[in-house]
C-alpha cells in the first residue's frame, strides 16, 4: 500500500486514510484531511471540527464483520463525510456518505452516517439462490465503479459490498425481462 506525508503535520498516512493534493503558489500540496480541513476552517472561518471516530466495524444482516475508516472533509459549501469499507488495505465493498452545512451539528452528522452505514449493511439487493443463482430484488441499492483496464468505459456495479461486472449485472437484470424500471441516481 501507497504511502503519503502529510506537509503540515509531517504524518505518513495511508492511501486509504486518504491525502488531499492542493495546489498553493504553483507547488501540489500532499495534506491528510485534519490538515486540509484545519487550512479550511481557517481560510472559510468555519469550524470543521476533527472526528470523534476514524474507524468501526460493523455487521452485515449475514453476520459478516466490516471495517469502515471514516473520512471528514469540508467543501466550499459544507462538508462531507465518507465511510469507505477496506479490504486488504485498499478501499473496496460498501461506501456510505452523508454531508451537511458548515454550521450543522457535525456530531449529528457523524451519527447519521452511522445510522446510514447500519440501514445499508441491513438491506439485501441480492436474492441468493443456489438453483438460479444470484438475483436482483426490485429495489437495489449499490455504487458505479468502472472496471479496470477499461479508461472508465466499462461500469462496474458495486451491490453489498461485492463487485459486479457489467455484464453480469445486466444477466441478474433480465429476471425483470420486460419490466418497467426507475433509474435514481444520488
Amino acid at each position: 500500500m501507497s504511502q503519503t506525508k502529510c506537509n503540515d503535520c509531517r504524518n505518513i498516512v495511508p492511501d486509504s486514510s486518504g491525502i488531499v493534493s492542493t495546489g498553493e503558489s504553483n507547488e501540489s500540496v500532499n495534506l491528510c484531511y485534519n490538515c486540509y480541513n484545519k487550512r479550511l476552517s481557517k481560510i472559510s472561518e468555519h469550524d470543521i471540527k476533527e472526528l470523534n471516530i476514524e474507524s468501526f466495524v460493523m455487521k452485515d444482516s449475514y453476520g459478516k464483520k466490516h471495517t469502515f475508516y471514516v473520512k471528514k472533509m469540508g467543501f466550499f459549501n459544507g462538508i462531507l463525510l465518507r465511510a469507505h469499507e477496506i479490504i486488504d488495505d485498499e478501499i473496496k465493498g460498501y461506501s456510505f456518505k452523508v454531508d451537511g452545512d458548515f454550521d450543522c451539528d457535525q456530531l449529528a452528522l457523524e451519527k447519521e452516517l452511522l445510522d446510514k452505514v447500519k440501514e445499508g449493511l441491513a438491506y439485501q439487493s441480492i436474492n441468493k439462490d443456489s438453483f438460479l443463482g444470484d438475483g436482483l430484488k426490485e429495489i437495489v441499492f449499490g455504487r458505479i465503479e468502472s472496471e479496470e483496464n477499461t479508461d472508465g468505459q466499462v461500469p462496474l456495479m458495486v451491490i453489498e459490498g461485492k463487485e459486479y461486472t457489467w455484464e453480469k449485472f445486466g444477466r441478474m437484470l433480465m429476471s425483470y425481462e420486460c419490466w418497467d424500471f426507475k433509474l435514481e441516481i444520488e
